[in-house]
């Protein structure tokens, strides 16, 4: 058995993991189906007016403002109806003085005419509308440019993009957007009793969780999973595992703590530099970082648990930077009253599934070797080390999962 040297506290590791993180700069055209919850990496102009002309704001009378000058209740102002106009009509016609034409919302407005009047606000007769006041230039109008204008910026590069921005893209005539590449996150899963999902297991022997689990992770945090085959307890096969991959990060569980099997951090040694190995958290001391050549390798536990906690809190950060979404980090934070004093006798900063209800939260962690610690959950608090107790009563900040 080998030892782990001096236990490097968690927030150094974050900050050396995140420092370690380069964001992507690969491109991407993608159709606008596509682009939804991708970050751009273009400036948008438009090169047209929306509307590209003046139209209708709703279903009414086009009219000329200076016919109803003189309108009122005693004497109000007769126009006679002459054509009909309905959106996507292209018809040239020309409206002249003491005319009307009943027009549809979004049809143009015709030459001559200068605003609209809605049904309701008039008197109609068979041919003819009767109005009772002024009506002003301008009045029920979508002006042409009125929503985006010519040469105007619509989305800065970097914009993480919601369906509005898919919809302006689209009015625009825009079909494709040029967008920033996802991470590639190779998973790896190294040991001899992992079975894969599909065969029968024998004595000792446990199907692959963390593959799972890590994928979900990586998709959910603006990343592509790339499963590696499982690796058995060898050197050599992690090595040439390291050496295939041309992700931006390797992950791998299981094999990063310090028994006679645990031979990641020598195969990443071999071949790169070892940044960090063993932190201050619980549950996930047995975590370590490195680079081969270009790529980053996150050795993590092959608990459960304390795989998909390292995940959520050192991965899920690092993906973030790399994918240029950092600012979705707070996105997912609620805060809630703490049902029941959480204690701690450990110095290291410690992770905690918590079940959510109410507004109040209670932990639910079994160990970190059983999954239902986080199926269980719907988040987890963090307990920085130094901190011994959060008193029954108390407000949290819970990160959901």
């Amino acid at each position: 058995m080998r030892a782990f040297g001096k236990l490097m506290p968690f927030d150094e590791a974050l900050k050396l993991a995140l420092e370690a993180v380069k964001p992507i700069d690969r491109k991407e055209k993608l159709k606008l189906e596509e682009a939804l919850d991708r970050i751009i990496s273009e400036e948008l102009v438009s090169p047209m007016n929306v509307p590209g002309y003046t139209r209708a704001a709703m279903d009414g009378y086009a009219l000329k403002s200076t016919d109803t000058s003189t309108a009122s209740d005693e004497v109000k102002t007769a126009l006679r109806i002459t054509a009909e106009i309905f959106a996507g009509d292209v018809k040239k016609l020309i409206l002249s003085s003491g005319e009307t034409f009943k027009i549809a919302t979004g049809g143009m407005l015709p030459e001559g005419a200068d605003a609209v009047t809605p049904f309701e606000d008039v008197e109609e007769q068979t041919d003819t509308i009767l109005i009772d006041k002024p009506i002003e230039a301008g009045s029920c109008l979508g002006l042409e440019g009125e929503d985006i204008k010519i040469g105007e910026t619509i989305l800065q590069s970097g914009t993480f993009l919601h369906a509005g921005h898919i919809g302006a893209s689209a009015s625009i005539g825009i079909g494709e957007l040029e967008c920033y590449e996802k991470p590639v996150v190779a998973i790896g899963v190294s040991g001899d009793e992992i079975t894969a999902i599909g065969e029968t297991l024998g004595p000792g022997e446990v199907y692959d969780t963390n593959s799972y689990t890590l994928s979900a992770v990586v998709y959910k945090s603006g990343g592509v999973a790339e499963k590696l085959p499982i690796v058995r307890d060898s050197v050599e096969q992690i090595e040439e595992a390291l050496s295939s991959s041309n992700a931006d990060i390797i992950t791998f569980t299981g094999g990063s703590s310090v028994g006679e099997r645990d031979l990641i951090v020598d195969a990443i040694r071999n071949l790169g530099e070892v940044i960090f190995h063993g932190l201050t958290v619980k549950p996930g001391k047995p975590t370590l970082l490195g680079k081969v050549g270009e790529k980053l390798v996150l050795g993590m536990p092959g608990y459960p648990t304390s795989c998909l906690t390292i995940a959520n809190v050192l991965l899920t950060p690092m993906l973030r930077k790399m994918s240029r979404s950092e600012y979705k980090t707070d996105s997912n934070l609620v805060e809630a009253t703490l049902s029941e004093t959480v204690t701690s006798k450990s110095a290291s900063h410690q992770v905690i599934p918590v079940k959510v209800s109410n507004g109040t939260v209670k932990t639910v962690f079994k160990g970190s070797s059983v999954i239902t610690s986080m199926s269980n959950a719907d988040g987890y608090i963090e307990l920085p080390g130094g901190i011994s107790e959060i008193k029954a009563g108390e407000k949290v900040s819970v990160t959901l999962l």
